[in-house]
């Protein structure tokens, strides 16, 4: 139940009638109403880009892990599909324009105690002379070769991410 226990703390009543929820392993019930929720993860994306043998990376600007470098990337919005997100979520955080070229895997993680599903898209910079400015909740943006990854990662996700992204590389 660790995976789950914001889930469990958050929902106690019925949104729909106020009783008293029933709870699962990875959802809630109202016996009156009949309805069920579901903890399911919440759909992200993590974006890599790489260029000149290096990827870049984010010094987080905001809580959780403010401070910490990330995989560039984000929720996806109702109405949006991840791609999409990943355009959106670039553009947002770096001020560049990117198209996506690959899709690479998904890992599972924790933000703020609720299970997130982000989903690793490599992407090309559609004018290589863009140069990435920190936006939105980045601190600051950086290049790092694969020996030079900082050991202050924000997320359990950005390491097993990095090691994706090395693993495709190397094909």
């Amino acid at each position: 139940m660790s995976f789950h226990k914001k889930f469990h703390e958050t929902f106690t009543s019925c949104p729909n009638c106020g009783k008293r929820l029933n709870h699962e392993k990875n959802s809630v019930s109202c016996e009156t109403c009949k309805k069920v929720w579901y903890n399911n993860p919440a759909p992200a994306t993590s974006i890599a880009l790489i260029k000149d043998g290096k990827i870049l990376l984010a010094k987080r600007k905001i809580e959780p892990h403010k401070g910490e470098w990330d995989i560039l990337g984000g929720f996806i919005e109702a109405g949006e599909s991840a791609e999409e997100t990943v355009i959106r979520e670039m553009k947002e955080e770096t001020t560049l324009d990117v198209e996506v070229d690959e899709y690479l895997g998904s890992v599972w993680d924790i933000y703020e105690g609720r299970p997130t599903l982000p989903m690793l898209y490599l992407v090309k910079m559609k004018n290589k002379n863009q140069i990435p400015t920190p936006q939105d909740d980045v601190e600051e943006l950086k290049w790092f070769t694969k020996s030079e990854i900082p050991k202050n990662l924000a997320f359990r996700n950005v390491e097993i991410i990095l090691q994706k992204v090395q693993k495709y590389l190397k094909k």
